[in-house]
């Protein structure tokens, strides 16, 4: 009676609606500025670099303040996992660490300023 596309419709628009907002969400992220601004990678390469499995201590701690600004600004610990290509379970852990490398570390604390511009 009917059609099998009838039944896909509303499960594509599901996606669809969630691609978007993903989309929307990975784009605040501007790689360029943030290499620029921070050193840490070409501009070409940066968001390549921070994705990578690269444990320098830099990069490290630009994905622990990024993940706790995008946490400020709504993102759930899976999206900003996806965005980063770490476990959720990193971000939780990202999120916590960048209260006491605040409170601690001076240097941490200048790269988070400089970010937040960036961020915005």
């Amino acid at each position: 009676p009917y059609p099998q596309e009838f039944f896909l419709l509303p499960i594509l628009k599901q996606r669809i609606f969630f691609l978007g907002i993903f989309f929307l969400r990975a784009v605040m992220v501007n790689y360029t500025q943030l290499s620029q601004r921070l050193g840490i990678a070409t501009p070409g390469t940066c968001r390549r670099r921070l994705r990578s499995g690269v444990r320098a201590r830099r990069l490290v701690d630009v994905r622990i303040a990024l993940a706790a600004l995008l946490k400020e600004r709504g993102w759930t610990h899976t999206e900003i996992a996806k965005e980063l290509h770490r476990a959720p379970s990193l971000v939780h852990h990202y999120v916590k660490m960048h209260g006491i490398l605040l409170e601690h570390n001076s240097d941490y604390a200048a790269m988070v300023s400089a970010l937040r511009e960036v961020v915005g």
